[in-house]
């Protein structure tokens, strides 16, 4: 990965289709629960996150795992992708056994999933997008699966030790299941006691799934001065400056084999991202314009290596 380069780094809605059932929650919820945006919850689960049930049925196909702060763009990270690989002839199919049937919130997110994708105000319409999974598909053959949750779910901006409910834990202890995490980073995030607190989740996550694959992505690379030309970047310098912005979140991802520590000293990829650009028109929804398609190029030939390898 150290051949992308980019230059040195500036420190520093609607969707008609989908409609959600009413949730009756108990009063005071609205001021007190945390998660109570997060859409397609039953009132049970909205009251106890360790009742949200996720299932994997495809124990085959690797996870691809995005993960990061909520609103931190893995969802329009999702979208980008989604484009770059139909447009390579990879077909995106939602996985419609992901979340109970009573989830009809997420039903209609897989009715509509390619439309919503592929339009003008895809940043406006994937608002009621909380959890999705997905199949990428060539020619009848699954070659993984991205999975997104909501972030409120497993980091807590003002605590440094999360308590992460039971659909985390279940994942994170399928055994059964190959993940590669795409921990999410970007310029200016948060207070310097998030950035903390946002490295200690990762440690924690790092301890939790010690054997899986690792890619950091630097999302919104161009609103660092380390972009030399679309999908070209200075590549050292913008990890660097992660380091910099977000203290020890690579400590412990240093390769400890003697052997292959020599050509790769850390344990992990690091790959650059740019989702595309947003617009506001007097009226009407934020205008979503797609970015270079050189960032999802690298992010998918990354994590074809990380699941090949």
């Amino acid at each position: 990965m150290e051949g992308f380069e980019i230059n040195p780094i500036k420190k520093g809605a609607e969707t008609p289709e989908v409609t959600e059932p009413k949730v009756q929650e108990p009063a005071g919820a609205q001021e007190t629960n945390p998660i109570s945006n997060i859409h397609g919850l039953s009132a049970e689960e909205l009251n106890d996150v360790n009742k949200i049930r996720i299932t994997i049925s495809d124990t085959a196909a690797p996870v691809i795992v995005l993960f990061g702060p909520a609103s931190c763009g893995k969802t329009m990270t999702m979208v980008r992708l989604s484009r770059y690989l139909q447009g390579q002839g990879y077909q995106l199919i939602p996985d419609r056994s992901f979340r109970p049937s009573y989830d009809q919130n997420y039903k209609n997110l897989c009715d509509n999933f390619s439309s919503i994708v592929n339009s003008d105000d895809a940043a406006s319409r994937t608002d009621n997008i909380s959890f999705m999974l997905v199949k990428v598909v060539k020619e009848g053959r699954t070659i993984c699966q991205i999975l997104e949750g909501p972030g409120e779910l497993y980091f807590d901006p003002n605590k440094a030790n999360q308590d992460w409910p039971t659909y985390v834990h279940y994942l994170l202890n399928n055994t059964s299941l190959r993940k590669v995490f795409l921990p999410f980073v970007e310029p200016n995030f948060g207070e310097e006691e998030t950035r903390r607190n946002y490295v200690s989740t990762i440690n924690q996550l790092k301890q939790n799934t010690d054997k899986q694959k690792y890619v950091f992505l630097y999302n919104k690379i161009d609103k660092t001065p380390f972009v030399i030309s679309p999908g070209k970047v200075h590549l050292n310098h913008a990890k660097h400056q992660v380091e910099v912005d977000y203290p020890g979140i690579f400590a412990r991802f240093k390769n400890l084999n003697p052997i292959t520590s020599l050509w790769r000293p850390e344990d992990f990829d690091f790959v650059p991202f740019q989702t595309g650009t947003y617009t506001q028109p007097t009226s009407g929804s934020l205008v979503y314009i797609q970015g270079s398609d050189r960032y999802p190029q690298i992010l998918w030939e990354t994590l074809m290596h990380c699941i090949r390898g």
